[in-house]
């Protein structure tokens, strides 16, 4: 039997996906609840961990003072061994700041923690993809590869087939999700940092899996979701649709991430074809929900995180929150991208009060939620 785990979160560089086929797994950061509720586990890549610590829009870089910075870490992560290079994104009254690394990392530094800072006389410069190879390599066990498409470098120690069926799917991924955003007046930028997909495996018979195999397998179709919906997530903080450690409501963010990841069965490659297909795992659960859904869910979703978080309430939000996108995107969309675009104005580190987030809400699509929430039910009764 091989079990593999697909992982998304930021380490080093930027939103990093980590596949492994151990048991147990290499890496293995903690399991979000309300992801681990609603997440099936099968013999293939199944189980997803996301995190919102993902580079910020590269749009707005130029303005960023550029600094090197010594600083101390009281993170897992260690910090680097002397004066770095940084983009000063947020510099607080009390002297702390909010610094980037050349490597794509966010670091939120205390004043205390700040040990030199001094005006940078180069200029801040990504790093590249053999750089980034060069930095994981210090950090990984011996024996990884490296595979390199146009915008991902997959580092791995699987089968070369396995690797190539991921690195296709991630471009298929980026190419349709561009497209979809163009074709909606949405201007995206190029990721600033390499976008990078860590594969682990230590089985030998991992190695005769091919391609046509993997999508045989009976949570195949979730499978590829869910690689898709993570995809999505790294995708949006890195080409200025959102923007990182902004007060990005959750409920959008999962919306738009599983907007896009409807698998599709006719495809050789599990996902693709036409953007904006009825996604049938939420639909049924959006569905089973409806009949006990209170008046007020529609507020409390887009008010606050916390349904989303809890595991005893995830299992209805992140269903409402495909189905609202869902009806926005097709419904509303002029609305819902200048929605989009005023969110994407929001600074790092800050932090919107319930009402406001409510106030933009309606400033977009209008002021009579209660009407607004009988569209919106009646939209999926028509379906």
């Amino acid at each position: 039997m091989l079990t593999a785990l697909l992982y998304m979160l930021a380490s080093g560089s930027q939103s990093v996906s980590w596949v492994t086929a151990q048991e147990p797994p290499l890496l293995q950061p903690p399991v979000q609840p309300a992801l681990a509720q609603r997440l099936p586990v099968g013999e293939i890549p199944t189980e997803v961990v996301s995190t919102q610590q993902r580079p910020v829009r590269a749009a707005s870089h130029s303005c960023y003072p550029t600094r090197l910075i010594e600083f101390t870490s009281s993170d897992s992560q260690p910090a680097p061994t002397g004066p770095v290079r940084c983009e000063v994104l947020v510099e607080l009254s009390d002297g702390s700041l909010l610094a980037q690394t050349e490597d794509g990392q966010l670091w939120t530094l205390e004043k205390g923690s700040i040990i030199s800072s001094a005006a940078s006389d180069t200029p801040f410069t990504p790093l590249t993809s053999d750089q980034i190879y060069q930095q994981f390599q210090q950090e990984l066990p011996e024996g990884f590869k490296v595979f390199q498409t146009r915008h991902f470098v997959l580092l791995y120690n699987t089968s070369e087939v396995y690797v190539k069926w991921v690195a296709e799917l991630y471009e298929q991924v980026y190419r349709g999700f561009h497209s979809y955003w163009k074709s909606k007046g949405c201007r995206l930028s190029e990721p600033r940092f390499p976008l990078v997909a860590v594969v682990f495996s230590n089985r030998a018979s991992y190695m005769l899996y091919a391609e046509r195999e993997i999508l045989s397998q009976p949570q195949a179709e979730r499978t590829v979701a869910t690689i898709i919906h993570e995809a999505v997530h790294q995708l949006s903080y890195n080409s200025g649709l959102q923007v990182r450690l902004a007060d990005n409501p959750l409920w959008l963010s999962e919306g738009i991430a599983m907007f896009f990841e409807t698998p599709d069965g006719n495809n050789p490659k599990g996902w693709g074809g036409t953007i904006g297909r009825i996604n049938p795992h939420n639909m049924r659960l959006f569905a089973q929900y409806v009949p006990r859904r209170p008046a007020d869910s529609l507020l409390t979703l887009i008010s606050q995180d916390q349904r989303l978080r809890d595991a005893s309430t995830s299992n209805q939000s992140y269903p409402e929150s495909w189905a609202l996108t869902y009806y926005l995107m097709l419904v509303k969309n002029k609305q819902f991208v200048a929605y989009l675009k005023e969110l994407a104005e929001q600074p790092p580190l800050g932090e919107t009060p319930e009402r406001e987030r409510v106030e933009m809400f309606k400033r977009h699509f209008g002021d009579d939620l209660a009407e607004l929430d009988r569209d919106f039910i009646n939209f999926f009764r028509r379906r």
